[in-house]
């Protein structure tokens, strides 16, 4: 029986070991997992903190590459379409505002480049990251096999293992805890916080988690972009402030010079000044003085502006010695530029940073930056002569205490597992080859350990060693058992072995983990030497300072201290005392590539590199922006000095360096300038022409007018009046040299000698004044007076005449002397038209032809029907006899007061209407013009050209960028952005279309009417001939030496009214 009872009772603790064993391993095989899970989510959360620190930088850029290019866009605008009139505003204000609008430019376009190499490069660099360091710590296979747990596991344990008593060890071992009074309290975790697997879930802090890999890391790599994205920030503030000062220019010019609204101008002024100050508040940390200074320039810039335009407009007496202050306004834009380079300086060794600016405080969420440099005013009682050493930023409070403790700690417990690991047991057990591993440790150990208490020496408070509580050390060993290694855990001190992961706060140690530490804490050490010698540096500098401030004082005793000092901070220890905010070195392994380049390589490899292969002159990447922004500022610099030169020369000596095109530029006309004599009185006129397309037919003037002369174009008279004074030959040109026209009346009351067209202009005093206009043919002449009386038309006897000329009134023998056409002028302007291919010309003479031929068929030939070939004797405005005698002319002209334009107009319709005119009735045939008189192609593409408007282009532009913005509110908002942006687009295009269509509009007046009369002409001139071929050929070559005029045509919005009427030649349209 009692061998019954004990075979029962050792079947039983058989069975219930058996299931206690593969609960346990079931257990084991979930934490082990779990702790792996957990080991995944730390990892991408590590993943993520990359992504959101790169994405930082990212996504500022996509904000200021909108902004940028809208503010371009602005800037090009107000370049083309918003620059001033010339004559009205002063030229001065022209370089204003074509400096700052290009300074706008190239500093949004200096922004738009920088913010797409910070963009590019931190993406690239955040993807290395992610590639290459963080990676997830996904398990092997052998790894997960050995959670596993097998059964023929259970059979190798010992037959005390297996008959193990349940409670009866743990009760002995806490009752023998209890009488040894060695008791400890267990205190259950429920949060799992004390887990082995799980140490970074306890809450790090900040300073703990600034130490992690990944951020040191991304801290390094960040040199490659931080510099790009800080300037890209300023260059955006720098072209933001240009742009304004821009519209401020537009703005006096437009309501000062143009519309003379001085209030308006004064307050917009003020407005747009007020603004630029306020983002210059917002955008640099600077002192109260310092703002109060930007102020000043810049409202005082344009104030100024404002009372020199203001002075220039008004002219009169002290007024107008206010104009002189305008070189101080170039002055004022340098002294700015100057002054937002200063504050742009950058600062550091290994990165240049513009600390002055805001923006900077915000690239670094851990407050590595410090911007107490930034805010802290410069010391003006320094001597000028002294260079300032380069500044060593200080670490925070916590960073001293937490990486010395760290260090500390690490190493009371890599000493505490390398002296387990020595014991003579675990010798005994392992063999030779782990003795030498153990050795090798401790040396690396020792190392490490001497230069942690030689870097620990140099600060000022030398800390304890950490008080650090001993946990219970666990070895990690392998046993060998049938081919097949099987991990246990043993404790050198009690001699217990275990083959289950041991708990918190136990300590698990294996040799590979306890090496990786070691290099860790070495790495930590190096790091920490670092810092202490920079804090070293940075208190013996503060102590020169001091001691030069107090050398100042004593030589200035009536100065008090600056507040802020070097003083203060002098007196706080190595490691307790620095109040700034700085950032550790890297906390990376010494077997870790090297993560500042995109070629990895071993730090060791990269410390014995041949310098030779290095680049020694390359600029570190973090100086490039900083370099990059100072040559266009100082580019800049030296363009508002060539402005305050040429101010100064304009202002004080008249010197006006424009470039003119009616201007000789000829040597000869250039040393005209120096040779002309002064008892003739002469001076150039820098005046342009009365229009774009003027071309002069003659000039008149005498001694009765003055200083009025008259000018004759082909359709128009113009007078212009020249001022007195003497001449100055770099003078600017004066406001009193105004083109006006002339002799309107008298052209309107001979409509039919206008269209003919002018040729030469003569001036006949007697006892009035009279222009004397000839005709275009050279047989007509129409005297105009000056003053009151009637026009008188005369016809004139041979001919045709090329120029007539009046003679003096002194000489007894008064009247106008006529220069005839030479045979071979005459014979060149009706000699046929020139085709290179003859064949193609006699094929067009027979289309030709045959139409006209057709047309003769049908109606009767309109020469045989003239009747107002008229013979007589004109009379001139006094009644008396012409001064030719009168020839057989085909037209008569009798003028009268009583005839208006619209009655000119009527009669001169009625006139070619009556079939008089050779060609009239030709013209009316409509049906037979569109069969062929005329190329179809090309009237049929004039009609089917598109109308180009801006209205159109406007409202898609805008739809489309309306809508791209909109994107972040969804397929409503982007409609809505869209219709909104269209809208607005629309309203700005019709603007720009109606002002467009005004201009189009009087261009395209002057050109009807020359067009008009250059048909006339050329028919009137032609009537005369038997051969109507040989007028429409001459029609045409006409048509064709008048290429430009059409083609300044198809510009035009009514191109289509205009040559329908012209090249139907309808009769309706004869006015």
């Amino acid at each position: 029986m009692e061998l019954l009872a004990g075979g029962v009772a050792a079947s039983g603790l058989l069975t219930y070991n058996r299931k206690n064993y593969f609960f346990d391993k079931e257990q084991n095989r979930e934490k082990v997992y779990f702790s792996q899970e957990m080991k995944i989510k730390k990892h991408e959360l590590y993943r993520e903190d990359i992504r959101d620190l790169t994405d930082l930088t990212v996504s500022k850029m996509d904000v200021y590459m909108v902004i940028n290019v809208l503010q371009l866009l602005f800037c090009v605008m107000l370049f083309t379409e918003g620059m001033p009139k010339p004559g009205v505003t002063p030229l001065w204000l022209h370089w204003i505002l074509a400096a700052t609008s290009g300074s706008g430019v190239l500093y949004f376009v200096l922004s738009i480049w920088l913010g797409m190499h910070a963009s590019i490069a931190a993406h690239s660099f955040g993807v290395r990251l992610l590639t290459q360091f963080v990676r997830l710590p996904v398990p092997n296979m052998q790894q997960i096999h050995n959670a596993a747990a097998k059964a023929k596991d259970y059979e190798a344990l010992s037959i005390t293992e297996m008959l193990r008593i349940p409670v009866l060890q743990q009760q002995l071992r806490k009752l023998s805890a209890t009488l040894g009074d060695l008791s400890q309290q267990d205190v259950t975790d429920t949060t799992g916080l004390e887990d082995n697997y799980l140490p970074e879930v306890a809450a790090p802090s900040i300073e703990e988690t600034a130490t992690l890999k990944h951020v040191q890391l991304y801290r390094d790599l960040q040199a490659n972009w931080q510099a790009y994205d800080a300037y890209s920030r300023v260059s955006m503030a720098m072209g933001t402030n240009q742009l304004l000062q821009s519209i401020n220019a537009y703005c006096l010019g437009v309501l000062l010079s143009e519309t003379h609204s001085g209030w308006a101008a004064a307050c917009c002024m003020a407005v747009i000044s007020y603004v630029a100050w306020l983002i210059v508040r917002l955008d640099v940390l600077i002192s109260w003085r310092a703002l109060t200074i930007a102020l000043a320039l810049q409202l005082g810039t344009p104030l100024l502006t404002l009372c020199c335009i203001a002075a220039q407009t008004l002219a009169n007496g002290i007024l107008e010695a206010i104009t002189l202050l305008v070189p101080l306004i170039f002055v004022l834009h340098f002294s700015w530029l100057l002054c937002c380079l200063h504050l742009a300086t950058g600062h550091g060794d290994k990165v240049a940073l513009p600390g002055k600016f805001r923006g900077v405080l915000y690239l670094d969420v851990f407050g590595w930056l410090s911007p107490d440099h930034a805010e802290t005013p410069p010391d003006s009682s320094a001597q000028p002569e002294a260079q300032p050493a380069p500044e060593v930023q200080a670490l925070p409070v916590a960073v001293y205490a937490a990486v010395a403790d760290l260090c500390l700690r690490k190493k009371a417990l890599l000493a505490l597992q390398l002296e387990k690991w020595a014991s003579p047991p675990v010798a005994e057990m392992q063999g030779e080859s782990t003795a030498k591993e153990v050795a090798r440790l401790r040396q690396l150990f020792n190392l490490m350990q001497e230069e942690l208490q030689a870097s620990l020496r140099k600060a000022d408070d030398l800390p304890q060693e950490a008080e650090v509580e001993a946990p219970r050390v666990w070895l990690k060993l392998e046993w060998y058992s049938s081919g097949h290694i099987m991990e246990y855990w043993y404790d050198p001190d009690t001699g217990e072995s275990k083959w289950s992961l041991p708990s918190e706060p136990d300590l698990s140690s294996d040799l590979a983990g306890l090496q990786e530490a070691i290099e860790t804490l070495a790495s930590e050490v190096k790091a920490l030497s670092e810092l202490i010698d920079q804090e070293r540096q940075r208190k013996q500098q503060e102590q020169q300072d001091e001691q030069e401030q107090q050398q100042q004082r004593h030589l200035s005793p009536r100065e008090e201290p600056l507040l802020g000092t070097a003083s203060e901070s002098s007196s706080q220890p190595l490691l307790r005392g620095s109040n700034a905010e700085a950032v550790p070195s890297s906390f990376y392994s010494a077997s870790a590539a090297a993560p500042l380049t995109f070629q990895p390589e071993n730090i060791n490899e990269a410390d014995h590199q041949d310098s030779n292969t290095l680049a020694p002159t390359r600029r570190p990447p973090g100086h490039l922006p900083w370099a990059t922004f100072q040559q266009g500022t100082l580019a800049l610099l030296s363009l508002w000095g060539i402005g305050v030169l040429w101010s100064s020369f304009h202002v004080f000596f008249g010197l006006d360096l424009s470039i003119l095109p009616q201007s000789g530029g000829t040597l000869g006309g250039t040393l005209s300038k120096w040779v002309i004599r002064p008892d003739l009185d002469l001076r150039l006129a820098y005046r342009d022409w009365p229009h774009g397309h003027f071309r002069p037919q003659g000039l008149a003037c005498g001694v009765q007018l003055g200083r009025r002369l008259f000018v004759a174009e082909r359709l128009a008279v113009h007078q212009l009046v020249l001022p007195g004074g003497l001449p100055r030959i770099f003078s600017e040109p004066s406001s009193e040299e105004v083109w006006h026209p002339a002799v309107q009346q008298c052209l309107q009351s001979a409509l039919a000698f206008q269209v003919e067209g002018i040729r030469s202009i003569t001036l006949q005093c007697r006892d009035t004044c009279f222009l004397v206009l000839l005709g275009s043919g050279g047989k007509s002449l129409l005297s105009c007076p000056l003053r009151s009386g009637n026009a008188t038309i005369t016809e004139l006897f041979g001919g045709p005449w090329q120029a007539v000329a009046a003679t003096a009134p002194q000489r007894q023998e008064s009247g106008l002397w006529a220069k005839a056409r030479k045979d071979l002028e005459a014979d060149t302007e009706t000699a046929p038209l020139k085709i290179a291919d003859v064949q193609k010309l006699l094929a067009e003479y027979d289309k030709r032809l045959q139409k006209i031929e057709l047309w003769q068929q049908t109606e009767e030939t309109p020469r045989t029907e003239s009747k107002r070939f008229l013979g007589g004797q004109g009379q001139n405005n006094r009644g008396e006899a012409p001064l030719f005698p009168p020839l057989s002319p085909k037209r008569s002209w009798v003028p009268g007061p009583q005839r208006s334009g619209s009655h000119l107009d009527a009669e001169e319709q009625a006139e070619e209407m009556d079939g008089s005119h050779p060609f009239s009735r030709m013209w009316m045939n409509s049906n037979l013009t569109k069969k062929g008189m005329f190329d179809q192609d090309l009237l049929q593409s004039i009609y089917d050209k598109s109308n180009n408007r801006v209205r159109g282009k406007a409202a898609v532009f805008g739809g489309g960028l309306m809508g791209i913005l909109s994107m972040p509110f969804g397929p409503i908002g982007m409609a809505a952005g869209a219709f909104f942006g269209a809208f607005v687009g629309m309203l700005v295009g019709t603007c720009l279309d109606r002002r467009r269509m005004k201009r189009n509009i009087q261009q395209s007046e002057i050109e009807t009417r020359r067009l008009k009369s250059l048909v006339r002409w050329s028919a009137e001139r032609f009537s005369d001939e038997n051969d109507p071929v040989s007028a429409v050929q001459h029609l045409e070559m006409e048509l064709c030496l008048s290429s430009s005029t059409l083609q300044t045509l198809l510009r035009h919005r009514n191109t289509r009214v205009v040559l329908s009427k012209c090249w139907t030649l309808g009769p309706q349209d004869a006015a």
